[in-house]
């Protein structure tokens, strides 16, 4: 099993918009009543998430390594902000398959605080 760190150095406008599409998405669950998620909105989420870790360039160098190997991988997300860090993370694509970073079936993702 291979280890990589991955430390979240966004700026705070990004910040900022990823935790206002996470609180439509927690305002949807609370506010309908819903026992589901409806696909715009996740869908939304997951754009945002897309965007984020393609302009900061997160996982371009790591990913295609990840998915094309036999090996297991655990990438560790780092920021100082715990709600960052609990975004479904697994929900962004990469390059140009698309594909979600959850649906790599050797990668890991575990996440951890780091002092501000």
């Amino acid at each position: 099993m291979h280890w990589q760190s991955v430390r979240l150095n966004l700026k705070d406008k990004d910040i900022e918009a990823l935790k206002a599409v996470n609180s439509e998405v927690i305002d949807h669950i609370e506010d309908e009543g819903s026992f589901y998620l409806k696909p715009a909105i996740i869908k939304k989420l997951g754009e945002e998430l897309t965007r984020v870790t393609t302009e900061y360039d997160l996982f371009s160098r790591i990913i295609p390594r990840i998915d094309s190997s036999p090996d297991h991988y655990v990438v560790r997300l780092q920021h100082s902000d715990n709600e960052i860090l609990n975004l479904p993370w697994n929900l962004a694509r990469y390059g140009e398959t698309g594909k979600m970073l959850g649906n790599i079936p050797r990668l890991y993702m575990t996440k951890s605080l780091i002092p501000s």
